[in-house]
């Protein structure tokens, strides 16, 4: 009787955690909000105030100017998913032999980029688009190195950042977000070089 009732709150103790990691196996987790365990818990998708903040979570083609209903919430979420993998596919296949897949303004912005091909992706806002982990002179070098040819300007950002957005416009070319799938309001994206 000890034994079958210490077996049965072992497994009593081991279920949460056990259906909460083969959670995160069977089904992708990806985003700034990502989360693991039954879907029931949270789904970020439904909280239009956290997505609407999201760089990489353009609601601009909803006709809401930005702001959103819970539906349109979810349906602009998976279209910026599906643009993000479009546009990873887009500068994976155009990089040539820079280091680095694209420069963007925050972590949060590199995550789905890196997470879609494993490549390295520089943040130059640093986690939030607004750390001085970047100095102008310091992307200019790489850009005359030829480490990074491409940069994804969106959003507003800290000094470091807006120095960058204000001068990659004027140095590099525009990218078409037709050509990578892309929709007006999400990000400029810019080859320089």
């Amino acid at each position: 009787v000890v034994a079958i009732a210490g077996a049965l709150a072992l497994v009593c103790v081991l279920a949460a955690p056990a259906a909460y990691s083969f959670s995160t196996i069977f089904r992708s987790v990806t985003g700034p909000f990502a989360t693991a365990g039954p879907e029931a818990i949270l789904r970020v998708a439904h909280i239009p105030s956290a997505v609407a903040d999201l760089p990489d979570m353009s609601l601009a083609s909803s006709g809401n100017n930005g702001s959103a209903t819970t539906s349109e919430t979810q349906q602009g979420g998976e279209v910026a998913s599906k643009v993000k993998i479009s546009l990873a596919s887009y500068l994976l296949a155009h990089k040539g032999t820079a280091e680095f897949l694209v420069a963007v303004r925050s972590a949060q912005s590199a995550e789905p980029l890196i997470l879609a091909t494993g490549a390295p992706v520089i943040t130059m806002g640093g986690y939030d688009g607004t750390d001085p982990a970047l100095t102008l002179a310091e992307f200019k070098q790489l850009v005359v190195e030829k480490k990074v040819r491409y940069v994804l300007l969106e959003g507003r950002g800290g000094a470091s950042y807006a120095a960058i957005a204000q001068w990659a416009p004027h140095h590099g070319t525009r990218v078409k977000a037709s050509a990578y799938g892309g929709a007006a309001g999400g990000g400029t994206l810019y080859q320089l070089g």
